[in-house]
């Protein structure tokens, strides 16, 4: 058969209630009185989706794929600063709703050159939705952040050779508007924030390299009816990654790589 195809719902319901109390230091109290506090959150979220894709082979070698899908998200935050350990509310209770839609699609050619080498091109679009900062110190900054999309490129080879004894497989990926590229495009003009002088637009993302760059190759071999031996080596590089928004060099993890090794004997039942 030349197509292929599979549909599907899905579904995500939720309900956390997170209650994180802050103690200051007693000593300190009879000085600057009680500022100990309890953050309490209460969310609910809720997400469902209809989906799709299907494979149709255009030749014997050539297939293209395409996938749709549709996504409803819908989340509640009830917000609630208390007194610890009393819990007398501190600042006026506030409950936040926000809903988003989304349609995600995808499409790519695979060519199957000979049966142990194939190359493929894809683009498809990724969405994740928003939600509130429950962390904010204060009602007035107990604000909304915007549903994230991105669209996601891919050149990629798959391959096997000497009798499928070695693979080599290859993957170009590239992110248009995502966060491995991300940058400040909006900033707050009030007199407070320039003041501050926190950030800026040429300022790094906290947590994300700007390259991440994986290798690894593994070797099998049947020892017997009944024993395998496989090796696997990998190296992974990241680029630098800033801890905090300022950026600041001692909060800054230099490039680095990691490699590993294994050596797995496994045994195969009769």
């Amino acid at each position: 058969e030349r197509l292929y195809w599979v549909l599907g719902l899905y579904y995500f319901e939720e309900s956390v209630h997170n209650k994180v109390d802050f103690e200051l230091v007693p000593a300190l109290q009879p000085i600057i009185g009680n500022r100990s506090f309890s953050n309490d959150l209460r969310v609910r979220n809720e997400s469902y989706a209809a989906f799709g894709q299907a494979n149709y082979g255009l030749t014997q070698q050539l297939r293209l794929t395409t996938g749709l899908r549709y996504t409803h998200d819908r989340k509640e935050v009830d917000r609630r600063n208390l007194t610890y350990p009393s819990g007398v509310p501190n600042q006026p209770q506030a409950v936040r709703e926000a809903s988003s839609d989304d349609i995600s699609t995808r499409v790519g050619l695979d060519y199957q050159w000979t049966p142990e080498l194939m190359t493929y091109v894809s683009a498809a679009k990724g969405y994740k939705a928003g939600g509130f900062n429950g962390r904010a110190s204060s009602v007035g900054d107990f604000n909304a952040y915007e549903p994230e999309t991105v669209w996601t490129y891919e050149l990629g080879l798959r391959s096997d050779f000497l009798d499928r004894r070695v693979r080599f497989n290859a993957t170009e990926f590239s992110a248009e508007a995502g966060f491995t590229d991300a940058k400040y495009t909006e900033l707050p003009t009030d007199a407070q924030f320039l003041a501050s002088q926190l950030i800026d637009k040429d300022s790094e993302f906290v947590y994300t390299p700007k390259t991440s760059v994986t290798l690894a190759a593994q070797y099998s071999t049947p020892l017997s009816d009944r024993f395998e031996l496989s090796a696997r080596i990998d190296y992974a590089h990241k680029s630098t990654i800033d801890f905090d928004v300022a950026n600041s060099p001692l909060l800054r993890q230099k490039p680095y790589g990691l490699l590993n090794a294994r050596i797995t004997l496994l045994h195969v039942p009769n």
